[in-house]
């Protein structure tokens, strides 16, 4: 487990059996705050195939979440589901819309739906896995 922190802001990584791992924010969360802290976590999170990051522990103050400027479509940025209270599912959704848009998929999630976020990113990763040649056990034939 490991853990971030900017001003009023906390991020707390947790990696689960499935290898999903689960970012939970807690504090004040301030645009300013999720970019800063964005960073961070994309370096500890490495290979994983998909996140949970639970935004429902925090305050979020935002009222406008875009796409940071400077993600690069090319690098590989893990699937997530996004789990937020109702307040603000729909600034999350809009997020959701504009960075797929750039390749990145985020699903949303309520908090009633916490549970199917976490099936939601465990059937992800699982695909992602099955879907990558070291998963594979059998070897290919040759053409």
């Amino acid at each position: 487990m490991s853990s971030f922190e900017y001003k009023t802001a906390k991020a707390v990584l947790r990696r689960l059996e499935s290898g999903v791992v689960e970012v939970t924010y807690y504090g004040v969360i301030s645009r300013e705050a999720l970019s800063n802290l964005k960073h961070q976590i994309l370096s500890a999170v490495g290979d994983a195939p998909a996140l949970v990051i639970r935004l429902d522990k925090a305050l979020i103050i935002a009222s406008d979440i875009a796409p940071p400027p400077d993600w690069d479509s090319h690098k590989k940025i893990p699937i997530a589901a996004l789990v937020v209270r109702e307040e603000h599912f729909e600034m999350w959704t809009d997020y959701g819309h504009r960075v797929a848009l750039i390749g990145v998929m985020r699903a949303v999630f309520l908090v009633s739906q916490c549970d199917l976020a976490y099936r939601w990113a465990e059937a992800h990763a699982l695909a992602a896995l099955a879907g990558s040649p070291q998963s594979l056990h059998c070897k290919q034939p040759s053409v």
